[in-house]
């Protein structure tokens, strides 16, 4: 709808994060019919007319996180937990299924729990989280892409759940208190603002006739500890 009611209103460009979905396709493709150019960001629609797609490398994400995990948990048995708000969101669905097959290559029989589709709501996320650990008790780290982690992290102090890593998405405010707090290990982040920037410029770019813009334009993924949490 509201991409309908840019359409009618007229712009000189749209900068979209939004479900890969196909109506969202399908409004891409209208406003590009009328002139209205679309860079997609943070999460791609990449079968979509949008000109480029500026964001993190999702699967370089996921395999980093992958990465980090492994090195802490060493040969300790144990399960990691994976959360994700929603299946539509492109990006979330890379970065976990990056960190699956780059977990699986580094530590073959690690379990991996999926909670996917919690809708990244700390009060859906509680929930899930305390129904699983009336059976599992045996999560060692946290792979977080889809939010809700201060409920997942209390959900699972509450029952005295042996956690040695969280890892999560993202430097927002509450993200910054939980890796002040210890309650998140590791962010993975990456500068918002250079982003839109970057997307703004490629606008601008496709607007003055330029012929070979970027299709992806990926932003270097940043490892945030409690040590560097402005990086």
């Amino acid at each position: 709808d509201e991409l309908e009611r840019v359409k009618r209103a007229g712009s000189h460009g749209v900068i979209l994060k939004a479900p890969d979905d196909p109506r969202v396709r399908e409004s891409i493709a209208d406003l590009t019919a009328v002139g209205i150019s679309v860079v997609t960001l943070v999460t791609d629609v990449p079968q979509s007319e949008r000109i480029a797609y500026v964001g993190m490398d999702n699967s370089a994400a996921g395999a980093t996180a992958a990465q980090l995990v492994a090195l802490v948990l060493g040969e300790q048995p144990g399960a990691v937990l994976v959360n994700a708000s929603s299946d539509l969101f492109r990006g979330e669905g890379e970065r976990l299924a990056a960190f699956r097959k780059e977990l699986q290559r580094l530590q073959s029989t690690r379990e991996v729990i999926d909670l996917s589709n919690s809708d990244g709501l700390d009060e859906s996320v509680a929930e899930l989280v305390n129904d699983l650990v009336k059976t599992r008790r045996d999560i060692l780290a946290v792979y977080s892409v889809g939010g809700g982690n201060r409920a997942i992290r209390a959900s699972l102090d509450a029952v005295g759940v042996p956690l040695r890593v969280f890892v999560a998405h993202d430097l927002d405010d509450d993200n910054r208190e939980l890796l002040a707090d210890g309650g998140i290990d590791l962010v993975l982040h990456h500068n918002l603002e250079v982003d839109a920037s970057r997307a703004i410029r490629l606008l601008m770019a496709h607007s003055d006739g330029a012929q070979s813009l970027p299709v992806v334009s990926p932003s270097p993924v940043q490892v945030i500890t409690r040590g560097n949490p402005t990086s």
